[in-house]
């Protein structure tokens, strides 16, 4: 098992492509929108603006 899939397993949430500055605006817009640890995990997944490249 690689260190990422070691990560996943203890709940780390994957960042795809996105930029440190894109990582940390989200999040905190998350965070600071009331959304739930779970809702967190899949709206960080999920490219609301662009940020991640669906290919």
């Amino acid at each position: 098992m690689n260190h990422g899939q070691l990560a996943l397993k203890f709940g780390a949430i994957p960042a795809w492509d996105m930029s440190m500055e894109s990582i940390v605006t989200k999040l905190s817009w998350l965070i600071g929108n009331g959304y739930s640890y779970r809702e967190i995990q899949q709206k960080m997944v999920t490219s609301l603006r662009g940020e991640i490249e669906i290919n």
